[in-house]
């Protein structure tokens, strides 16, 4: 039984903004329980399924309209008049103001989580956007603490907190900065080609492989932007294989 059976057709454009109003009309209407039930699962997933549409409308009209991200500072390992940066990166606080400007335009918001990670003294981050009716989406990355430069303890986690910020929210919003070719040794352009390889994988040992050979090479090249996004498309991708199949490599010592 549909709902248009249900609820008369005067009521129906009202009921479909108003799930208690639809739910008080059925009972009215002597609409035996288990119908009641199925009524408002069905409307329910048609809730969800409008929010989902909506969220990905939204994100379309972001990224037609997406701010232009640009790498300004600059890391220098090397001390001196003549010493050259390492390479670029843009700062959280200047990317910021500008991504959630271009997404409150369109009725989304963000936030980040702190989770456990799976390497036991790094940090893990999570950056989330939310659609105004509800429908989300996600991206984690975990890294290492950051002692470089003589920093605390403290000083560490912020740095590496502040790191994953950064790069979740782009992650998430599908943005890439601009200005810098070089991310500590490893090009968009390489960590592209090397995510096709893994994703054209057909077992996990052929994905490990591809993994492990593209994940030494940008370790080589001290990428740690690379290696961070490399690990997490592998764990991405293993999951289209079954468990439990092979034994699981901890690459961040190879």
């Amino acid at each position: 039984m549909s709902t248009a059976e249900i609820i008369p057709a005067e009521s129906q454009a009202l009921t479909a903004q108003n799930p208690m109003q639809l739910m008080s009309q059925a009972v009215q209407r002597g609409i035996p329980a288990e119908q009641l039930a199925i009524i408002q699962e069905m409307y329910f997933k048609q809730l969800d399924r409008d929010a989902k549409t909506a969220f990905l409308e939204a994100k379309k009209r972001f990224k037609e309209n997406a701010p232009e991200i640009v790498k300004t500072r600059a890391v220098t390992y090397e001390k001196g008049p003549n010493a050259k940066p390492a390479y670029f990166f843009a700062p959280l606080e200047e990317i910021c103001p500008l991504i959630i400007d271009a997404l409150n335009k369109v009725d989304i918001t963000h936030r980040w989580r702190s989770e456990p990670p799976n390497n036991p003294g790094w940090v893990r981050v999570v950056c989330v956007i939310t659609h105004a009716l509800g429908y989300s989406e996600e991206f984690g990355l975990e890294a290492p603490v950051d002692g470089s430069g003589g920093k605390n303890g403290i000083q560490a986690v912020i740095s590496a907190t502040s790191y994953l910020e950064r790069v979740t929210l782009l992650g998430v919003c599908g943005l890439a900065a601009k200005g810098m070719d070089n991310d500590a040794g490893a090009t968009n352009e390489w960590i592209s080609e090397r995510f096709t390889e893994m994703e054209r994988t057909t077992s996990i040992e052929e994905l490990r492989k591809v993994f492990g050979v593209a994940f030494n090479e940008a370790k080589k090249n001290k990428a740690a932007a690379a290696m961070l996004a490399l690990t997490e498309k592998h764990d991405a991708l293993k999951s289209k294989f079954s468990k439990g199949e092979g034994v699981e490599l901890d690459w961040s010592k190879k």
